[in-house]
């Protein structure tokens, strides 16, 4: 998806709270706060630099109004009854007429999230041995051996499809191994992050579902929840009614409540805004426990995670180092791949990808072309109801449109992870 909207060469208008996506797509970006939208060129790390810039300026600003506005109130309230009076009126209409500033700092709420541990683990946390799963006939995981040590912050990385996100399922004892075996060490405790948030009950209030889990006094359970902008009415909301992001904030309240000191995490970042993600990696680096994560968030585990996991059909394979360190090492390897002579039935394997792959190519490319000329004949029909102003043909075809543009998407999508499987063969 990041090449394909980096090489369109049309307007794109995108909502993303991806930084790495930002920094990588966008050149402008606009910002809306408090009620008002600024104009930024550049993409995401640009914005911050000249955020800060503007911010800094128009503070000094705002400053200097606010001290000229103090000392004509003052001046009108000494002088309005005195010898003064006509010059304080005059003060006072001119005060009236003045086009004020709005305070430029907009103080946005935030979450307040600190993660604790109740008791410390013993050194092996979690030894995983000869481990398979498999779905009806598809083998997602076969012989995986892996232990994780107190302290460790590890990123699980994979391909779709991998059973990243049935692993950790697995360990929480929500999905059944094919075979082989797992052991959590002793005084361990896990704090479950799931990204459907299928451990919240959908039929619980807010606040009901703090006290249902929790010994807390109903002023305890409503001072936790505004730490984290639940406020008022908004605690009596049901848990089957609340957005993504509201849900991810009453899991991550029971996670904090709970204080495990292994959290394991399923895509904790997906229904965060840029703020509260920040906030949750901050929580993160402070927290004193051990870490298993599943995120393909590329700021996030550069700044959470310090050794990664890539899952793969036939085991696992373990890197030191953050995200960036990864991609590095993975670099030089395939490099090195490169360089190393393969046998004849590598060479030979490795041929006939090759030439499926390339048929696949070409099969993606015809299909896009004759996604294009049928949009190229729905534009040609949209245009000529828009010369007649058939309002009901023109949503019928527009939603024709819109439906060939996300097939357009998908094709293009699965052309791209064909090219790319394609370059490491290259």
């Amino acid at each position: 998806m990041k090449r394909l909207l980096k090489d369109y060469n049309k307007a794109i208008i995108l909502i993303s709270h991806d930084v790495y996506f930002l920094d990588n797509v966008v050149n402008r970006v606009f910002e809306i706060e408090g009620k008002r939208l600024k104009d930024y060129k550049g993409n995401y790390t640009d914005f911050l630099i000249q955020k800060e810039a503007y911010l800094s300026g128009e503070v000094k600003a705002y400053e200097k109004e606010q001290d000229k506005i103090k000392k004509m109130e003052e001046f009108i309230r000494r002088y309005k009854a005195g010898v003064k009076s006509k010059q304080a009126r005059g003060r006072e209409k001119i005060l009236n007429r003045m086009e004020k500033m709005e305070n430029p700092v907009v103080t946005t709420q935030k979450i307040k999230l600190k993660f604790d541990i109740k008791a410390q683990s013993v050194d092996l946390v979690l030894d995983i041995k000869n481990l398979s799963k498999t779905f009806e006939d598809k083998l997602l995981f076969k012989d995986l051996n892996l232990k994780v040590y107190r302290g460790e912050r590890i990123g699980l990385i994979g391909k779709n499809g991998t059973g990243k996100s049935t692993l950790l399922k697995i360990i929480n004892n929500l999905e059944k191994a094919s075979s082989g075996e797992f052991k959590i060490g002793e005084r361990v405790s896990i704090g479950y992050y799931d990204q459907n948030h299928q451990g919240l009950g959908l039929n619980n209030n807010i606040i009901e579902e703090l006290m249902y889990y929790f010994t807390l006094s109903e002023e305890e359970a409503r001072n936790i929840c505004g730490a984290f902008l639940f406020r008022e009415d908004d605690i009596y909301k049901k848990i089957s009614s609340l957005s993504g992001g509201e849900k991810a904030r009453v899991a991550f309240m029971k996670l904090m409540l709970e204080k495990p000191n292994f959290l394991i995490l399923d895509e904790p970042t997906n229904h965060l805004d840029i703020y509260s993600r920040e906030i949750l990696m901050d929580a993160l680096e402070d927290y004193p426990g051990t870490i298993l994560v599943v995120s393909h968030d590329r700021n996030f585990l550069d700044t959470v995670v310090t050794k990664i996991y890539e899952l793969k059909t036939d085991g696992v394979e373990t890197f030191d180092g953050d995200y960036e360190s990864y991609k590095q090492e993975r670099d030089n390897i395939k490099v090195k791949n490169e360089e190393a002579a393969k046998s004849y039935e590598e060479q030979k394997k490795a041929k006939n990808r090759i030439a499926s792959l390339e048929k696949k190519l070409v099969r993606l490319e015809e299909e896009i072309q004759k996604i294009e000329e049928e949009k190229e004949k729905v534009n040609k029909k949209y245009l000529f109801a828009g010369e007649k102003n058939d309002v009901d043909e023109l949503m019928s075809l527009q939603e024709k449109l819109d439906e060939l543009d996300l097939k357009m998407i998908e094709k293009y999508q699965e052309w791209e992870e064909t090219e790319e499987e394609l370059k490491d063969f290259q």
